[in-house]
């Protein structure tokens, strides 16, 4: 259901909306819902590739870190397509990507 920007959604509402996947957790747009975490955003949602990284590599992605899709595919979060990485390394790392093209 599409929301105005600008509209505040209701705690209520926002349960409403969560719907669980096969897995047990609840996803939207790319995003798990992990109220707890540290990267959760006001609706308790975490972006699903930094948590696939900070499981595999144990550890714990800091602010400025970004996660790479080695194949482009952003909705593939895939342990091994993820690499963690600075945002500089990313950012020189796309627009090398970008010159091959």
């Amino acid at each position: 259901m599409p929301w105005p920007k600008g509209i505040k959604r209701s705690p209520a509402t926002i349960q409403k909306l969560r719907r669980p996947c096969t897995t047990g957790r609840f996803r939207r747009h790319g995003r798990v819902y992990k109220p707890n975490h540290h990267f959760a955003d006001y609706a308790g949602y975490v972006q699903e590739h930094r948590l696939v990284v900070e499981e595999q590599w144990n550890c714990c992605l800091l602010p400025w870190a970004d996660v790479h899709h080695r194949d482009e595919d952003i909705q593939n979060n895939v342990w091994y397509n993820l690499w963690p990485m600075m945002r500089a390394q990313h950012s020189s790392l796309e627009i090398l990507d970008k010159d091959k093209v």
